[in-house]
């Protein structure tokens, strides 16, 4: 019935020539159904075409989402499209664990063109335990029928959208910040959920360290504000968010925003951006304002891929612990909802609790393609092995990997460094492909190891990956604790320090003394990590 109305409309508007002032014989009509594999069922999906020059991403008679910056529509499974008469490509796809789909068809001029397409899963995460996420929403935050439809379109099981994103709050049909959880999300359906509790404070602006950053507050049952651009520090309102709401998590967004350095060291985070909002589809945006640089990333060269997972590495050989997580920013950035997503191993149902509690403890990757698992010793991410200096045993583990992507290599990370690296040809991928890299180490001193697959985008080449969450070595019962690392730390706040001396936008010496206080202490900490890598482990 509802192709026969969609068909309907779309003749309606057709006989009133309401599409373009250009001839109707000039153009085409196609009608898309997009179905289960193996189903009578419409799914929802993510779609454009192209014809020539000509991207088309704008369905007619409503049927469907257009999102202008990364070109494409969602939309319930049927949409109908206005093309010119001629060949075109359509494109299909439903986020990470369907196979997209590219078809070849001809526009009749002035005629209806009708084309059903089936989308097939190659994985389902979920019934391996696995719930993915996209922790940076902006895109329909005021309207809960496009947030179902994204949900469904990109199938993100657990959508926490930023209602609250500095002063702009944004209010649905069943938006309730205060009260119970129960009052404070919906489900588009029983594997698709979303939560509406979450709040973005960004402040940028400035040169390389001076922006303070961007707080992503997840699960908190009030607001923070900040007073000013620079006033109070991001640990200080991250502190406030935990006093009002214990059991939230606040994610640093990307690593090296200028005062990650501080809340991380006073305990303030949960989660880090591995596959963050300045990866795109087709390019990567630049490094921008308020970011930190050299001489933080040793292996500096000038992309913000590799400064991402450098600072990364040494947040955890700092002995932190931050879990991976994904994000797009719909809505602000130019990729779709959930292009950049997490994936989490959940303890029992899917609710906003136990989602929450997996980023806690760290049972989650990162990833904008691949799906990627490492186990040791039969511990997952997030998990600690503890071992003896003076047992002789060997640690043996696990690398899984599953994509469609067109792999670069496989790798092991060991505290920073490429313990082990399986490396593939470069071509294209038909059918997904499985690899299985066993390994086995015997580390000497605390630390950590996650997985990495890496592989290049579909446009200018330039780097993504998957990227797990560690699995902690705990050796002898002490501390993981790198000198070079904490050293490093240590410069940036002393940076910190300097521009907070001679910032003229203090309101009051006591703003400024604050700010200098809270600096104090967490440089204080990266002090005593370097003795500790000194007087433990002799570095």
């Amino acid at each position: 019935m509802k192709g026969k109305i969609l068909t309907a409309v779309f003749l309606l508007l057709l006989s009133l020539n309401s599409f373009s002032s250009e001839p109707a014989e000039k153009y085409g009509i196609l009608i898309a159904r997009i179905y289960e594999a193996d189903s009578d069922s419409l799914t929802y999906c993510r779609a454009w075409a192209t014809a020539g020059d000509l991207h088309c991403f704008s369905p007619v008679a409503s049927t469907g989402t257009p999102y202008i910056k990364d070109k494409s529509f969602s939309c319930n499974g049927e949409f109908i499209l206005r093309l010119p008469a001629g060949s075109c490509t359509l494109h299909v796809e439903k986020g990470k664990e369907y196979i997209p789909q590219d078809r070849e068809i001809e526009i009749r001029q002035g005629d209806t063109t009708f084309i059903n397409i089936e989308l097939s899963r190659w994985i389902n995460m979920v019934q391996l335990g696995w719930y993915s996420m996209d922790i940076h929403c902006h895109f329909g935050a005021d309207s809960l029928d496009i947030l179902k439809e994204i949900a469904l379109a990109d199938d993100i099981n657990f959508q926490p959208v930023l209602s609250q994103w500095n002063e702009q709050r944004f209010k649905t049909a069943t938006y309730a910040w205060e009260g119970q959880a129960e009052e404070s999300f919906t489900y588009a359906d029983s594997l698709h959920l979303i939560t509406f509790r979450n709040e973005e404070v960004e402040r940028i602006g400035g040169s390389a360290f001076e922006s303070v950053g961007a707080l992503h507050l997840l699960g908190i049952s009030d607001t923070v504000q900040a007073s000013s651009h620079i006033f109070p520090p991001d640990a200080m309102l991250a502190e406030t968010a935990k006093k009002k709401s214990p059991d939230c998590i606040i994610d640093m967004d990307k690593p090296n925003w200028g005062e990650n350095v501080i809340g991380a060291a006073l305990g303030n985070f949960n989660s880090a951006q591995l596959c963050h909002n300045h990866y795109h589809r087709f390019t990567n945006m630049r490094l921008c304002c308020g970011m930190a640089e050299l001489p933080i990333s040793d292996n500096w060269n000038g992309d913000l891929f590799t400064l991402t997972n450098d600072i990364y590495y040494h947040y955890l050989n700092c002995g932190f612990k931050l879990a991976a997580t994904g994000g797009s920013a719909m809505g602000v950035m130019r990729s779709p909802l959930g292009y950049n997503r997490t994936y989490a191993m959940l303890q029992g149902p899917l609710n906003e609790k136990n989602y929450l509690e997996a980023i806690r403890d760290g049972r989650t990757f990162a990833t904008s393609g691949p799906i990627l698992f490492v186990s040791a010793n039969g511990k997952i991410p997030g998990d600690s092995i503890l071992i003896s200096s003076g047992d002789n045993d060997l640690i043996r583990g696990e690398l899984d990997l599953r994509s469609i992507e067109p792999i670069l290599s496989l790798r092991l990370i060991q505290n920073g460094e490429i313990l082990k690296q399986i490396e593939f040809e470069e071509g294209p991928v038909k059918t997904p492909h499985t690899q299985i890299v066993n390994f086995e180490l015997q580390p000497e001193r605390s630390g950590w190891i996650a997985a990495q697959a890496l592989y290049k985008n579909q446009g200018n080449g330039q780097f993504r990956h998957a990227h797990t969450s560690p699995i902690y070595i705990i050796v002898d019962d002490k501390p993981i604790a790198f000198k070079r690392d904490a050293e490093i730390m240590t410069e940036w706040v002393d940076k910190l320090i300097s521009i907070s001396r001679n910032e003229r936008e203090y309101k009051t010496d006591t703003e400024r003394n604050t700010v200098l206080e809270v600096y104090g202490r967490a440089r204080q900490v990266y002090s005593e990590i370097s003795k500790t890598a000194e007087n433990i482990w002799k570095d």
